[in-house]
């Protein structure tokens, strides 16, 4: 018995496994041409090149902007991922009534007013409304 559920569950963690590396090696092509963009946008607007070595330091100069650029976006990310749940409302389903008195002095600071919180589906069609504007704003 022991070792049926050993091979079933690590069975679904290997499967597990090749979903989130096939994931994260479908990111690469978009992190990769991203970078390549930006650096691409920063040579544009920078003067051209009249040596081998100047082009040599712009190509340089491109690549970490990219990179940077990336990186900033990834700590945007991190931040929403982290503080953007806060915001979210419960269901009606799921609301129950919260006593403050036991909760510890980080849930109290950490606690969003009810008029501030937003429902998850509004939320959702919000962040397909500001993708849309980005994508038009490309034409």
């Amino acid at each position: 018995m022991f070792y049926t559920i050993l091979v079933r569950s690590f069975i679904h963690e290997t499967r597990t496994f090749l979903i989130q590396r096939s994931a994260w090696i479908a990111w690469f092509p978009v992190l990769f041409y991203s970078t390549i963009f930006i650096g691409d946008l920063y040579k544009q607007a920078s003067p051209v090149a009249t040596t081998d070595e100047d082009q040599t330091f712009m190509d340089a100069e491109a690549t970490r902007l990219g990179s940077r650029a990336l990186f900033y976006s990834a700590l945007l990310a991190l931040f929403i991922n982290v503080v953007l749940p806060a915001f979210v409302s419960e269901s009606a389903k799921s609301s129950t009534v919260v006593s403050t008195e036991n909760d510890s002095w980080w849930d109290r600071i950490c606690r969003v007013p009810k008029r501030l919180q937003i429902h998850l589906a509004t939320i959702w069609a919000i962040s397909h409304f500001v993708f849309a504007i980005c994508m038009f704003a490309t034409l």
